[in-house]
C-alpha cells in the first residue's frame, strides 16, 4: 500500500513480546491515519492501559510541513488526548519502518524500545533510569553510534510518577500538557528510540513530487505566512511584539521541523555570545524554544528571558510541564533562577497535582484535526486558510490513490 508501510506494531511491555498486524487499504480509506486511527486502536485494546503513536498518509513525504505524528492515550475522566510530535521523531516513526505503535502493559523492569529498520528490541534501561532526559539522549546516542536517532524520553518526574511530567522530544519540550510522560513512568518505559532508512512509496510518484513543490512555493511566495519568526509565530499576537523585543538579546537563530516551511522554533544563547555560528568547546551553549504557551507565561511572570531560558531547560531535563513548573513558580513568588531551580526539583519529589492547574482535554479545531489526520504539522495549518486544506488531501489521493472526493467526504464526517 502506498504512503505507509502496511504495518501496525503491538508491543507488550509485560512480556516483552511485540506483534505485527497489518494495516490495509479498507482501514486507510475508513480511518486515513494520524489521530483518528489512533483513537481506533486505543479502542480495540481499551482494557490494556494502551498508548499509541501514529502517522498520516503525509508524515514524511515532500509535503509541505510532513513532520507530525501524534501520540494518543486516555487522559482525565477517560477522554482520549493526543499529542503532536513533530521535529524529527514524527518522520522517523515511519522511516523505522512502522505506521503505529501500539504500547500495552507494563515492565516489570526499566526498559526502552529500540526501533529501527522495521525491528524492535527490548533492552534494559537500568543504567539511565534516573537519568535527565538530555543524558538519556546522550547515552541512547551514544550506544547506537549514531547522532541521528531521535529519542521520546521521560526524565526523572516521569520516573516518580508526577502527574505534570511530560515527553520530551529528543532535548526539548513537546506540548505534552496532559502528564503522559507519567504514563510512561508507569509502565517502566524510559525511551523510545528510533533511526531507519525506510522508503515511502507514492502510487502516482512524479504528479506528487510537483504538486509538494508546487504548494511549498505557494506558502513561501503568499502573503498567508507573515514575516515574524521563530516562536513569535506560535506567541499570543498581541504579545509577539513585546516577547520579540525580550528574547532578541539571545536569539542565535531559529529552527523548522521536517518538511518546515516557518521555522517555528527558536535557539537562545545564554553559556556564549547568541551571534557565535561556529561551533565551539561549549558543549550546551543554550535552548531551543518549543513550547509557546510556556514562553508567554516566563515572560508575563517577569523572568529575564536568560532565567526563563535557564528554567525550562530544568524542567526539560526533569521530563516537567513547563506550564505547571511556571505556574508552580509563580504559586511561590519565585523570579529568579537559582530559588526557581529548587523550587523545580523539590516539585519533582512531589507528585501531586497544582492547585488550579487542568492538563488540555478540549476539542482540536479544524486546522489541528486536518493535520493530525494527514500528517501535516498543524501549527503550519493554522497559518493557511481552511481552503488549502484541500491541497494536501490532493497529495493524500496522489499518493495512496483514493479519489480526493471519498478523501474529503471522509474527513468530513470524522470530524464531526
Amino acid at each position: 500500500m502506498f504512503l505507509y508501510n502496511e504495518q501496525i506494531l503491538v508491543i507488550d511491555l509485560s512480556t516483552q513480546t511485540s506483534e505485527i498486524t497489518e494495516l490495509d487499504l479498507t482501514t486507510v480509506e475508513n480511518y486515513i491515519g494520524g489521530r483518528v486511527l489512533n483513537s481506533k486502536l486505543l479502542e480495540m485494546y481499551r482494557g490494556e492501559d494502551p498508548v499509541v503513536i501514529g502517522t498520516g498518509p503525509l508524515t514524511g513525504t515532500l509535503a509541505p510541513g510532513a513532520a507530525a505524528g501524534v501520540i494518543s492515550a486516555y487522559g482525565p475522566g477517560e477522554s482520549i488526548v493526543h499529542l503532536p510530535v513533530t521535529d524529527f521523531l514524527g518522520a522517523e516513526v515511519k522511516y523505522s519502518g512502522f505506521d503505529f505503535i501500539v504500547i500495552k502493559g507494563k515492565a516489570v523492569h526499566p526498559v526502552y524500545l529500540w526501533l529501527h529498520d522495521g525491528v524492535i528490541n527490548f533492552n534494559d534501561a537500568s543504567e539511565i533510569w534516573g537519568k535527565d532526559t538530555w543524558n538519556t539522549v546522550d547515552w541512547i546516542r551514544k550506544e547506537k553510534g549514531d547522532d541521528l536517532v531521535q529519542v521520546l524520553a521521560i526524565g526523572p518526574a516521569g520516573e516518580k510518577g508526577h502527574p505534570h511530567a511530560q515527553l520530551t522530544v529528543n532535548y526539548w519540550n513537546s506540548q505534552d500538557s496532559y502528564g503522559l510522560g507519567r504514563l510512561f513512568g508507569e509502565k517502566n518505559l524510559k525511551a523510545i528510540a528510533l533511526r531507519g532508512l525506510g522508503l515511502i512509496e507514492a502510487e502516482e510518484v512524479e504528479e506528487m513530487v510537483e504538486e509538494s513543490i508546487a504548494l511549498q512555493q505557494e506558502i513561501l511566495t503568499s502573503n498567508v505566512i507573515s514575516s515574524v519568526q521563530g516562536i513569535n509565530r506560535l506567541v499570543s499576537p498581541s504579545k509577539a511584539d513585546a516577547i520579540q523585543k525580550w528574547l532578541a538579546p539571545l536569539i542565535h537563530r531559529h529552527k523548522g521541523c521536517f518538511g518546515c516551511v516557518i521555522a517555528c522554533y527558536t535557539f537562545i544563547k545564554y553559556n556564549e555570545d547568541p551571534h557565535v555560528l561556529e561551533s565551539t568547546s561549549v558543549r550546551e551553549p543554550g535552548f531551543l524554544l518549543t513550547h509557546p504557551q510556556a514562553v508567554e507565561m516566563f515572560y508575563e511572570a517577569g523572568f529575564a528571558v536568560e532565567e526563563a531560558g535557564r528554567l525550562m531547560e530544568i524542567c526539560a531535563r526533569l521530563g516537567l510541564d513547563p506550564v505547571a513548573a511556571v505556574s508552580f513558580l509563580k504559586e511561590n513568588d519565585s523570579h529568579d533562577f537559582l530559588g526557581g531551580k529548587e523550587l523545580l526539583h523539590t516539585l519533582v519529589d512531589k507528585p501531586v497535582y497544582l492547585d488550579g492547574f487542568n492538563s488540555k482535554t478540549e476539542s482540536a479545531g479544524e486546522q489541528e484535526f486536518y493535520g493530525l489526520t494527514m500528517g501535516i504539522c498543524p501549527e503550519l495549518l493554522k497559518c493557511l486558510p481552511n481552503k488549502m486544506n484541500a491541497r494536501f488531501l490532493q497529495l493524500v489521493s496522489l499518493g495512496t490513490g483514493i479519489e480526493k472526493e471519498k478523501l474529503a467526504a471522509k474527513m468530513s464526517g470524522l470530524n464531526e
